[in-house]
């Protein structure tokens, strides 16, 4: 009798994880990127202002490495001369699955959008060539906090939607005004501004959240050419590869 109930007892657990394994196939199966690779090194860009990306980086490099440490994610800021092409403006990649880099933006864009505006001598503010007060990098002429992200070009399609619903329901959703910026690309980086305002910087970073989600819910388009901060010149973007 005593090995009758063992047998038995073996039988049931044996069972129980043959539908255990079962289960986790199923879930496996029907949310297949769940455990991608691709979906735990995904990638974003942002352009941060010059003058503000040394607020990133921190003295000797402190602010970004605690960035790093604190958020999960692989955060790279453009160094000495480098910038993106045609502008001034540094460029910030961020690299992780979605939740780290969901954290890493949240603390970037508050960076960026609380970064106090330069003044000249005596705590006045900047004037330009016409004498009038200059528009600080982070702010619209309007006032409002600003910011843009890196798209691949081919992404700005599920950006913006069949007859802009989407981007659309993005500004709606976060207060945010959305906007793509130039599409000529004239130094073939392969990318597109996706410009973000909006009056306030806790609605600025639920944008740039609904442009990251967005862009990252489709595999075929969030791909970027150039995963690095550095471009050349004047040709094409320096690095390869995708997620």
């Amino acid at each position: 009798m005593a090995d009758e109930q063992s047998k038995k007892r073996g039988l049931q657990d044996d069972m129980a994880v043959a539908i255990q394994n079962k289960r986790a196939a199923l879930t496996a199966t029907s949310n297949p990127l769940a455990s991608s690779p691709s979906e735990q090194d995904l990638y974003i860009k942002l352009i941060c202002p010059a003058s503000i990306a040394g607020l990133i980086i921190g003295k000797s490099g402190t602010t970004i490495g605690n960035l790093n440490r604190t958020t999960g994610a692989k955060i790279q800021v453009s160094q000495n001369q480098d910038v993106y092409p045609g502008t001034t403006d540094k460029v910030i990649v961020v690299n992780g699955n979605r939740e780290c880099i969901g954290v890493a933006l949240k603390e970037l864009v508050t960076l960026i959008g609380e970064a106090p505006s330069r003044r000249g001598p005596g705590g006045k503010p900047l004037m330009d060539a016409n004498g009038n007060p200059m528009t600080p990098p982070n702010k619209t002429a309007e006032g409002d906090f600003v910011i843009s992200v890196l798209i691949p070009k081919m992404a700005s399609g599920i950006l913006i939607g069949k007859q802009g619903i989407v981007v659309k329901e993005m500004s709606a959703n976060s207060n945010c005004k959305m906007q793509l910026g130039d599409n000529k690309d004239l130094y073939m980086t392969g990318e597109r501004a996706f410009i973000v305002s909006s009056p306030t910087v806790p609605s600025l970073v639920l944008g740039v959240h609904a442009v990251m989600m967005q862009l990252m819910s489709d595999q075929r388009v969030r791909i970027y050419a150039n995963k690095t901060v550095v471009y050349a010149n004047t040709g094409g973007p320096m690095g390869g590869g995708g997620s």
